[in-house]
Parts: structure tokens; C-alpha cells; sequence
């Protein structure tokens, strides 16, 4: 009997739970608004009082009040608001009218502007419902155009409480409901919208980026992976997919004027990549690319801190690819750059550090971007030093990037460039210049580089006793001089047995092609064991081929050495002991 009349009470008690949950607000949510604590994060008081209700067992009928004023208002909005929301979170669904409800802002009679929770109370009523609304609809570019639409009202009702609502959806607490937006489609929509302060923002055609993007924004990843597994290659793609009637020509109003926040960031990344994109395709569009380019260049604050180096090289590389683009002459783009740069119109391209400096130029260059003509290439050899800023450094990896597309592009430069620049040329190829003797991991010294033009398109030859001073250069000198010496030493070691056999009568036929072979054995073992040392590559290794050469070579040639002086002193000797023979 104790078991059962326990076992009534408790089925009795969630009854009345239930009843009283369309009564009343619960206990916490009251104090807090008595206390005027708002927001009063209810949240998980409301997710315990729903958690045994079954969805028959729900309240039919909710109140929202007509005017907010008293505490009393306060709580019954808040109360039908956290609890809509804990509904539509345990069920997926729930049968009040969160829509309706969402404009309480512009349907209530009469507010208070002095309540404490004039301003802060809206905010997370709306904040709550917008939760509710987003457990109740799918995740797609509809839902993000319905709160769109609705935070740009809310924008132009109170923009104190826009920005409350704005902040917990963009960055929600761990546990509080607006975690519901996190990793959402929804969300980097909103993100890339101006914030949603423009309640006539439409998200179609060019506002609605690929897919990836959109993962690429939730997942903040903006790692060098990232940007190489394809978002170049998505966005040509996506481009192709958008009809002609949604498309914009002018691009001006939707690239944020400076990039501080993480949104003003993804805005910005979109909008240069919308940009690249057309202008690669070859359709007509207007956008103030260089000043793109310089809020990229100055991007600060929590943008920087978001996304990092990775992140601000992948949009310069994009505002700056479509710069290069949509200029009539790509060196007058470069000259106006730089000369922007000189006067201090905008930072210098070598903000970035050194690392991040050589990936924009692999970026932006060859082989994945295929828009500088010989006449550019010209301009950045000319001036690198004045592109990096006078880092050696940097000046190193930029010269090393051109060096790749010439030798790629098989541009003819030496029909194209002035005289200057092949001057210049000859003049790197010196030693003792910065930067001529070392450089760093992965490159090779401005020397080289400037040997490898030459060679390579101006078809100079290097001197040998030039290469002889470079250590790239060493190896094919070094291989022709010792198989030089070998060569003599074998023609050597060829008269010493001559002399050996000697003085009279000279040896024929037999015993002469006898020395011959003899004194080629050696020196043809050399040759074969050099050969079976470069084995195992794709190319021949030349310096496996030189490490036996220099070292089986001189002692080769001592060897012949010895036996020719022995055999001068045999010949000499046998002539003066037996003259009459």
C-alpha cells in the first residue's frame, strides 16, 4: 500500500507539474526578474520542468502578453518564451505560435523604457524564441533568410538590443541554447551578411557561397589545407551554377570597409573570392579592388587573432589575384601598388611574415594562377627588392617564385625585357651581393637564380671557373676536370708501358694492343664503378658519379705517375748500359 499510494502521488505530482507550468513562471525565473537580473538564463530550470512531459501532456494554450511594463509582463513572456523553447528542443516541434510571437517588438501596446529589463529582457526574449524557431525548421537558406530578415528589423527597432541578440547567436554560451546556431549553415549565412543589419538583404545568387566555404567559416579553418584543397576550384564552379539575373555587377556595398571582427573577415574572404572568380570568367563586375586589397593588408583585432597568418595571406591573395585580374595592364597595377605603398596609402605587402610571404607568391603565381604576362614578371623582377621591402629574406622567396613561372612559362624574355633588366641579371650573378651566398630552406641563393635565367633563357654560358666558386654550380665542372685528368692519366699510363717494353725494337701487333688494354683496365674500372654509383635515381645522381671519380682519379693518376718515372728510369738505364743494341 506504501509502494502504490507513493507511486500516485508522484503521477499526481507531474500532473500538477504540468498544470502548473501553464500557470505560472517557475520560481528561479521570477527571482531573477524581482532582482532585475536580466538576462535571467533560465534555461536550464525550463529543460528540467519539460523533461518528464509527454508531448500530448503539453499545454495547450499559452499566453503572450500585449505590453511590457510591469515584472509581471516580464514573466509571462519570458516564462511562454523558455518554454516554447524547451518544447521545440526535446520534441523538434511545438504547437505555439513562435513565429507570431518573434514581433513581439512591434505588436506590444505599451513598453517601458525605464524597466531593467527594457532592453536586455527584449533581447532574450527574442534571443529564445529565434532558438525555438531554429529547433522547429530545417537548417537551409530559407530559415537564414527568415532571421535575416528579422534581425534587420530588430536592428532598426533598438540597435543596443540587436547587438545582444547578435552576440549570443554568434558566439553562444557552452551550454545555452543559442548553441543551437553552432557548425549551422544558418549561422555562417548570417555571418556573411553584414551582421544582419539590412533587413532587405536578399540571400540568393552571389550572397550564398559554396558549400565548403560555409564548413570552411563554421569550422574557422583557414589552415594552408584548407586553402589548397579546392576553394579556388569550388568557386569557378559555383559561379558557373548562378543564373544570370542574380547576378550583381557592383560588388562595392557588400566588402566590409575594415576587416576588425570575425565576420568582417568571412565577408570579406566571400567577396574576394566572388571577385577573383569573375574576373578569371571573364564577366563584367565593379568593385574598389585596391582599396580591398589595403583593408586586407591592414586587418586587425579579432579578425587577425580568428583566422591568423593562414587567413590574412589567403585574402590578400585573393583581393590581390583579383586586382591583377581586372587590370587593363598588369605592370601599370603593379606600378600603382607600389607607388600606393611608397606614399604610405597602404601597408606594404611584406607585413606578412616570411614564411607567409612565400605562399601568397606561390599562391598567386604559377602554376595556379596563370595571369601575369612577361612585361609583369619584368615589373616584380625590377622592383622585388622594393616589394619585399628590402628584406633580404623575402626578396629571396619573391625572386624565387618568378624564377619558377619564367622557366615555366617559357615567356622569351630575352625578346621581351629590356637591357636593363638583363643587367640586373649579370649583376646578381656576381658574388658577394646580399643573398648571393645563402638562403633559405628550400630555395636557392639569388646567385643561382639569376645563373638559371641566364642559362636557361638568355642561353649564356657559365665559366668554369665561376661554376667552381658555386656550390649548385660545382658538380658538372667538377665531373669534366677529373674525367679530364683520368684521360690523361690513362694516356700516360699507355706511353709508360710503352717505355717499359722500350728502348728497341718498339713492341707490335699483339704486345702493343696488350699495353693498350692493360693501361685502360683501370681507369675503365673507374669509369664503371661511377656509373654503378649514380644508379638509383630518376636522373642520374652526378654527385654519387664526382664522389668516385675525385676519389679513385688521383690516386689513379699517382699510380701512373709512379710507373712512369719507373719506366723513364728503365728505359734510360737499359740505353746507357747496352748502347750498341
Amino acid at each position: 500500500m506504501t509502494c502504490l499510494a507513493a507511486l500516485l502521488w508522484v503521477i499526481c505530482a507531474q500532473l500538477q507539474a504540468a498544470d502548473n507550468v501553464a500557470d505560472q513562471p517557475i520560481d528561479s525565473l521570477l527571482k531573477s526578474i524581482q532582482a532585475g537580473l536580466f538576462p535571467t538564463r533560465s534555461y536550464h530550470d525550463y529543460e528540467r520542468v519539460v523533461r518528464n512531459l509527454k508531448q500530448e501532456d503539453e499545454p495547450e494554450f499559452l499566453s503572450f502578453p500585449s505590453k511590457l511594463v510591469s515584472n509581471d509582463d516580464y514573466a509571462q513572456a519570458l516564462h511562454a518564451s523558455y518554454l516554447a523553447w524547451a518544447l521545440a528542443k526535446k520534441n523538434g516541434s511545438t504547437r505555439y505560435p513562435v513565429a507570431s510571437w518573434l514581433n513581439f517588438f512591434k505588436t506590444i501596446s505599451q513598453v517601458d523604457p525605464h524597466h531593467p529589463g527594457y532592453e536586455r529582457g527584449f533581447a532574450e526574449i527574442a534571443s529564445i524564441l529565434l532558438c525555438a524557431y531554429m529547433h522547429r525548421h530545417p537548417d537551409d537558406i530559407e530559415s537564414a533568410q527568415t532571421i535575416l530578415s528579422y534581425l534587420g528589423e530588430v536592428n532598426q527597432f533598438s540597435p543596443v538590443m540587436y547587438d545582444q541578440i547578435w552576440n549570443d547567436i554568434i558566439y553562444p554560451p557552452v551550454y545555452g541554447p543559442t548553441k543551437v546556431f553552432k557548425n549551422t549553415k544558418t549561422l555562417a549565412l548570417l555571418m556573411l551578411s553584414e551582421k544582419g543589419k539590412r533587413s532587405t538583404h536578399r540571400l540568393v545568387g552571389l550572397a550564398v557561397p559554396p558549400e565548403r566555404m560555409l564548413y570552411r567559416i563554421n569550422a574557422r579553418d583557414f589552415t594552408l589545407m584548407a586553402v589548397n584543397n579546392g576553394s579556388r576550384e569550388d568557386y569557378l564552379s559555383w559561379l558557373d551554377g548562378i543564373e544570370q539575373d542574380l547576378m550583381v555587377t557592383d560588388l562595392s556595398p557588400y566588402f566590409p570597409t575594415s576587416i576588425v571582427t570575425y565576420e568582417d573577415y568571412v565577408r570579406a574572404l566571400h567577396w574576394s573570392y566572388v571577385a577573383w572568380a569573375l574576373a578569371q570568367s571573364g564577366k563584367p563586375f565593379e568593385a574598389p579592388l585596391m582599396e580591398w586589397l589595403n583593408a586586407a593588408l591592414a586587418m586587425v583585432g579579432e579578425a587577425e587573432k580568428e583566422v591568423g597568418a593562414n587567413g590574412q595571406r589567403e585574402l590578400i591573395a585573393r583581393a590581390l589575384s583579383a586586382y591583377l585580374y581586372l587590370a587593363p595592364s598588369r605592370e601599370g597595377a603593379l606600378q600603382a601598388l607600389l607607388d600606393a605603398i611608397d606614399q604610405k596609402a597602404m601597408p606594404p605587402l611584406s607585413v606578412l611574415d616570411a614564411e607567409q610571404y612565400k605562399e601568397l607568391w606561390r599562391e598567386i603565381m604559377c602554376p595556379s594562377e596563370k595571369f601575369l604576362d612577361a612585361p609583369a614578371y619584368e615589373v616584380l623582377f625590377m622592383e622585388m627588392e622594393r616589394v619585399s621591402s628590402n628584406d633580404p629574406e623575402k626578396t629571396q622567396y619573391l625572386f624565387s617564385s618568378i624564377m619558377s613561372c619564367l622557366l615555366q612559362a617559357k615567356f622569351g624574355i630575352k625578346q621581351i625585357w629590356s637591357d636593363a633588366a638583363y643587367q640586373k641579371l649579370v649583376r646578381l650573378s656576381n658574388e658577394g651581393l646580399p643573398g648571393t651566398k645563402s638562403a633559405p630552406d628550400g630555395i636557392s641563393t639569388i646567385r643561382d637564380m639569376a645563373w638559371w635565367i641566364r642559362i636557361r633563357l638568355y642561353k649564356d654560358s657559365m665559366p668554369m671557373m665561376e661554376a667552381l666558386k658555386m656550390e649548385g654550380w660545382r658538380v658538372a665542372p667538377l665531373i669534366k676536370i677529373y674525367t679530364t685528368l683520368l684521360l690523361v692519366s690513362w694516356g700516360l699510363s699507355v706511353v709508360a708501358g710503352m717505355l717499359y717494353l722500350a728502348p728497341r725494337p718498339l713492341p707490335k701487333g699483339g704486345a702493343a694492343v696488350s699495353i693498350v688494354l692493360g693501361g685502360s683496365f683501370l681507369a675503365g674500372m673507374i669509369f664503371v664503378v661511377a656509373t654503378l654509383a649514380s644508379i638509383g635515381h630518376n636522373n642520374a645522381n652526378t654527385t654519387g658519379y664526382l664522389n668516385v671519380l675525385s676519389t679513385a682519379t688521383p690516386v689513379y693518376a699517382v699510380f701512373v705517375g709512379i710507373l712512369l718515372l719507373y719506366s723513364l728510369y728503365r728505359f734510360f738505364g737499359r740505353t746507357k748500359a747496352d748502347p750498341n743494341e
